[in-house]
């Protein structure tokens, strides 16, 4: 595989862990973008809401164009896996994202986050 650490990751994962790990991947995935719009539709605050949907299509668009690429049912752009693919800004930008929605989630009074 050419650049199997970046582009490919989810068909190297694929490769190594087999279909369990590759459906371990797209299960977490589910469960990541489950709560991310959970947060944010719980808010009462409109901004809040806007950037929770932002932050859940970031990483929804992120994961369905790189692993349609993985699966030739989409052209090769050079967008990572967020989350598993070596990449500097990718990571940074996601965990920024993902920080937001948990300060979102903390703020609200009927968060799914937080145990109390």
């Amino acid at each position: 595989l050419p650049e199997y650490h970046t582009d490919f990751v989810f068909a190297s994962l694929g490769e190594e862990l087999g279909f369990l790990g590759g459906l371990a991947v797209i299960v977490f995935y589910f469960l990541l973008l489950g709560k991310t719009l959970m947060v944010s539709t719980s808010s009462d605050d409109l901004f809040e809401k806007l950037v929770g949907v932002g932050v859940f299509a970031q990483i929804f668009v992120q994961v369905f164009i790189n692993i349609g690429m993985n699966m030739g049912i989409l052209p090769i752009t050079g967008i990572t896996l967020p989350l598993v693919s070596y990449g500097g800004n990718s990571i940074i930008s996601t965990l920024i994202g993902l920080g937001m929605v948990a300060g979102i989630s903390v703020k609200s009074k009927h968060s799914p986050l937080v145990i109390s």
